[in-house]
């Protein structure tokens, strides 16, 4: 079921980008495999839900792609943010 446009839920009402936490120790690596991860799952999911009679088994909702999206979205800019403070950090040494 295609949800009218009023009922759409937007990416910032989705995902609270705060739940994701930056630590020191955080792999950049891991973060962006999952980010890519969350991407791929994003597009096949788009996919099913713009050609639902293409696929067999439950049909993914607009909001799930909506979240994958977000995350992925946030997993990188984390990964950024923490290169730039590391970059800056060691640029002030």
């Amino acid at each position: 079921m295609i949800l009218p446009p009023q009922d759409t839920p937007r990416l910032s009402n989705l995902f609270d980008p705060d739940e994701i936490m930056v630590s020191p120790g955080l792999n950049f690596r891991e973060a962006l495999i999952k980010a890519s991860r969350h991407l791929n799952r994003a597009a096949i999911n788009a996919y099913k839900v713009a050609n639902p009679y293409s696929i067999t088994g439950p049909r993914p909702s607009g909001r799930l792609v909506a979240h994958q999206l977000d995350t992925a979205h946030a997993l990188i800019e984390a990964s950024i943010i923490r290169l730039t403070t590391l970059k800056n950090s060691a640029n002030d040494a």
